[in-house]
């Protein structure tokens, strides 16, 4: 493979679906439902079909921490390394560009207390949840000082003596919340396959494929296309892998638009246009590898700028960005 087709990556990682129990979905007209009908659904998925609690519910406390607080997380991260060497700032930098905040985390620490309380009970996901809140609160008054500092560029009158100070203090607090990062995300998705799964299964024995089918579809058979094309390994595209699971995810794309079509309702069109440039952002990105098609000038300027490489067509960052953009909303409508 021409190496100019595929630059250097960040890591990419998953934003996570967030499903609702099986007596909520039972009451919803649709997969499509309407603003009104979302306020039941935080009280009813507090227990499964049977009575008891499920570990899908469970589930939702640790999604949303992710889904809400690590991204900008790991951009406050990359932000400041893009400038300031491994050894810490000096004031001599041609740039200064500072660092990202992130969200209030206390919600999610309240949250994951909570979650962590109740049945059923997962030691693996209890003790990663109690690890990456503590990462997370640690980080976020640092983030907010070496915001506040570089921000006002204080740097200029103190010859960066607090950005030097502060220098070991992020990146020994990046570093724990990578690693908690990394840990909850593992034991999430892994029970959150299984529950995923579990629900399509349920769907079909006891509705058939109906618009909850045809969306969770969608959304199980989108994942295992992220990571074909970008999580497993990404330095080493597999068309083998790529091309089974993007013909999976076409085929599940053209499910939920007949059936669309065929049952139409408030908001059909939304999650079906983001399912399709998703779609398309994927057959692009299979083209450029298929293709061994080098990047341009331009496109590698964006790819190398934080924030700018999704609006390059046919590479890894605009297929995460759709897929977040997937992931969004469906979440929204749920």
């Amino acid at each position: 493979m021409n190496v100019a087709a595929r630059p250097v990556l960040r890591p990419f990682r998953e934003r996570f679906v967030i499903l609702w129990g099986h007596s909520v979905r039972k009451s919803l007209l649709s997969v499509f439902v309407l603003a009104a009908t979302l306020s039941t659904a935080g009280v009813a998925c507090a227990q499964s079909d049977s009575g008891k609690p499920s570990i899908g519910s469970k589930l939702q406390a640790y999604i949303g921490c992710i889904n809400r607080l690590s991204e900008r997380a790991h951009q406050s991260e990359e932000r400041y390394r893009s400038w300031a060497a491994a050894s810490g700032p000096t004031g001599k930098e041609r740039i200064i560009y500072g660092t990202y905040t992130i969200y209030d985390t206390s919600d999610c620490a309240k949250k994951v207390e909570a979650a962590n309380a109740t049945e059923p009970h997962d030691a693996a996901l209890e003790a990663a949840g109690t690890a990456y809140v503590q990462a997370v609160t640690t980080l976020e008054p640092l983030l907010k000082q070496a915001d506040d500092y570089y921000d006002q560029s204080n740097y200029k009158d103190d010859k960066m003596a607090k950005g030097k100070a502060l220098h070991p203090q992020l990146m020994a607090a990046w570093a724990a919340f990578d690693k908690a990062d990394a840990d909850l995300r593992g034991r999430v998705q892994a029970l959150n396959d299984q529950v995923q799964a579990e629900l399509l299964a349920a769907i079909e024995k006891e509705e058939g494929k109906n618009a909850h089918y045809y969306a969770l579809d969608l959304m199980i058979k989108a994942k295992a296309l992220l990571r074909a094309e970008l999580v497993n390994e990404p330095d080493k595209p597999d068309l083998a892998k790529i091309n089974p699971a993007l013909d999976a995810y076409d085929g599940a794309v053209q499910a939920l638009d007949q059936y669309a079509s065929a049952h139409p309702g408030p908001f059909d069109s939304v999650l079906v246009n983001s399912a399709k440039s998703y779609l398309v952002s994927a057959k692009n990105l299979m083209r450029r590898i298929r293709d061994k098609t080098p990047y341009s000038t331009g496109d590698k300027m964006m790819l190398s700028q934080q924030g700018a490489g999704w609006m390059v067509e046919g590479s890894p960052p605009r297929v995460n960005h759709d897929y977040n953009q997937l992931v969004d909303s469906f979440n929204m409508r749920h």
